[in-house]
């Protein structure tokens, strides 16, 4: 259907940065062997790693960085923030990226500091760094990048294997469980505990009821939960009474569902006809415990909730259509209110999110233009883009179509379509314009 596409020849200076380090991908050994050898320093290194942090405001500033002693997290010193903000959990971090190519870079770049910078990107924001000598910037990118790996493995869910399963609910419990524990101290308080449930979109109590619900499962009276303690309250919190009563009438004598009731299971319900070893299967992926041949409810929950039961057919995970058809032939993957990271009232607009929506797929990213403030003598036009007459802030134009002539095609080479609801005065418009041929257009990037 025409439109954008990646370019072949328009390579930034960074590639060949980009190229040496998937070149120095390593082996699974090799990455165990480097981490055991080098991950000490990066734990305990006295005085720290020193890097400059280029932040959402301001200029850059020196920061001493360590990794926690169990590799979850990585710190920095702050003067404002405590410690348990000053950081970032690995888990969190989507990609890492040699060189300078975010929009915190872009506001302070300095080519002869490119080979000395990386960035670590979430969700919604990233963290850029510049460190003192290439040596330093070599062991934290490849160090962060083999921790990022394992990190990722560990909440990896292969849609076509089964056996990945098992054990998922776990690993994502865990991976909360760190995320809520900034102190590090390896309990929560009640307050902790409300607050990971809202991010977990679990439950909603107020705070007597969920201080009385939570203070069930504090074995040892110490008035925090411990993970074991918290995965005990979120499981029962999580019992499916459907599920019960479908094991009931399959097996009324029985809490869980052997060979011939899982058997008579998908004959009767799912209409499908395994052989004992497949069902001895489906028990071995899906339970608990691999000496009892059987499911029980929570691993019964598992199976029906697992991408092995889904209605979403497995092949249909690839590309299987005709692309070359007329664009206004295909469903577009589609972003509403895309810089938005909190609500659309008074939250917190952020250029990251257009990263963030573009490498999962996203093909259409919606823009809400406005004139900014006029500007000095000597000065651009500089329109910016938020939800208008709210309390949303503001992020700059110019800023997000570097990110979308960056991020556009690391995940596919299907078009973008920039999605403009236009508020800009004559003047603005102009500006716009110039912005989106001079950053997209050059790069080969633009139709019209």
């Amino acid at each position: 259907g025409g439109g954008m596409q990646a370019p072949d020849g328009a390579q930034s200076q960074l590639q060949q940065g980009v190229q040496g380090a998937a070149a120095a991908t390593s082996s699974d050994a090799d990455d165990a062997a480097f981490l055991e050898r080098e991950l000490p320093r990066l734990v305990k290194f006295k005085g720290g790693f020193r890097f400059m942090k280029h932040g959402r405001k301001g200029k850059p500033a020196p920061r001493i960085f360590w990794v926690s002693d169990d590799h979850s997290r990585l710190y920095w010193n702050s003067k404002r923030k405590k410690k348990e903000d000053a950081c970032i959990v690995l888990s969190q971090v989507t990609k890492i990226m040699p060189g300078q190519q975010t929009t915190n870079f872009n506001r302070h770049k300095q080519k002869a500091e490119e080979p000395l910078s990386f960035s670590l990107v979430l969700t919604n924001r990233t963290v850029d760094l510049v460190a003192e000598n290439v040596q330093d910037r070599d062991l934290w990118l490849r160090a962060l990048q083999c921790l990022q790996k394992q990190h990722s493995r560990n909440v990896f869910v292969d849609h076509e294997d089964p056996s990945t399963a098992s054990g998922e609910w776990d690993k994502y419990l865990k991976k909360m469980w760190n995320t809520a524990d900034k102190d590090h101290s390896g309990c929560l308080t009640v307050d902790e505990v409300r607050k990971l449930l809202d991010t977990m979109n679990v439950a909603n109590y107020n705070k007597a009821e969920s201080q009385k619900l939570i203070m069930k499962y504090d074995t040892n009276g110490n008035k925090e939960l411990e993970f074991g303690e918290f995965k005990c309250f979120i499981e029962d919190l999580n019992r499916r009474d459907e599920v019960v009563e479908l094991i009931s009438a399959i097996a009324p004598s029985a809490t869980a569902l052997g060979i011939a009731e899982l058997g008579l299971f998908m004959r009767e319900v799912q209409k499908e006809n395994l052989d004992p070893s497949q069902l001895a299967e489906m028990i071995k992926n899906f339970g608990d415990d691999p000496t009892v041949a059987a499911l029980d409810q929570r691993g019964f929950s598992k199976y029906l909730d697992s991408p092995v039961n889904g209605v979403f057919m497995p092949d249909r995970l690839r590309v299987y259509q005709d692309m070359n058809l007329p664009l206004s032939y295909y469903w577009a993957n589609t972003s509403h209110n895309t810089y938005l990271v909190g609500d659309q009232l008074q939250g917190k607009s952020s250029v990251d999110m257009y990263r963030h929506v573009l490498t999962l797929g996203c093909r259409c990213v919606e823009l809400d233009c406005w004139d900014g403030p006029p500007p000095r003598p000597g000065e651009e036009l500089e329109p910016v883009i938020y939800h208008g007459h709210t309390l949303t802030s503001k992020i700059l134009f110019r800023d997000v179509l570097h990110v979308i002539r960056d991020a556009s095609f690391e995940t596919t080479e299907f078009p973008v379509i920039l999605s403009i609801e236009m508020h800009c005065s004559s003047e603005f418009q102009a500006a716009m314009a110039n912005m989106t041929l001079s950053i997209l257009g050059s790069a080969g990037l633009l139709a019209l």
